[in-house]
């Protein structure tokens, strides 16, 4: 099973907040692949442009009518063994309050401390947590040993990418 992980943004305010939050180019992650065929994005998307929030399964042509590709990159490690895990998750709800824990996370980065996202809830998530969930003990990935689920951004993720051998560029607006 061909993996991907495709980074979006889009013009919705909320993009907007979090790619000056994290000062990058993207604002969202999903894992990309095919079912059935037809190219999809599985996902947990705060979409405040068609209401949908949550762990979902999403055709890539409707999430692409909103939301442009800034980057996108085949996962070259068999990580398909843990897809099972996330498909049971489809449906959990988006993690609204982690994501506000976020720039709590943020802004003590950038005063040189390092804090827990105060706000996290263990069965909610936001997008690079779920993609996260590829590989939740980083034995396939090494580029994710020691990184923490609460603190990764798509930002994180999608500079792990670029320079990871576990990586291969589909396309990139670098």
């Amino acid at each position: 099973m061909a993996l991907s992980l495709v980074f979006t943004t889009s013009s919705h305010w909320l993009s907007r907040v979090i790619r000056w939050a994290t000062d990058s180019e993207v604002s969202h992650v999903a894992i990309g692949t095919e079912i059935f065929g037809e190219p999809v994005l599985i996902h947990s998307a705060l979409d405040g442009e068609t209401g949908r929030n949550g762990v979902q399964i999403t055709p890539r042509e409707r999430w692409l009518r909103d939301n442009v590709v800034v980057a996108e990159y085949d996962v070259l490690p068999d990580v398909s063994a843990n897809m099972g895990s996330l498909i049971h998750l489809l449906c959990e709800r988006y993690d609204k309050m982690g994501l506000v824990g976020y720039l709590v996370v943020i802004v003590a980065k950038y005063l040189g401390k390092k804090v827990m996202n105060p706000f996290s809830h263990p069965t909610r998530y936001v997008c690079s947590r779920y993609a996260l969930k590829l590989d939740p003990e980083a034995r396939a990935i090494p580029e994710w040993v020691g990184l923490d689920p609460e603190k990764t951004t798509p930002h994180d993720l999608l500079l792990l990418c670029r320079t990871g051998a576990s990586f291969s560029k589909v396309t990139d607006a670098k």
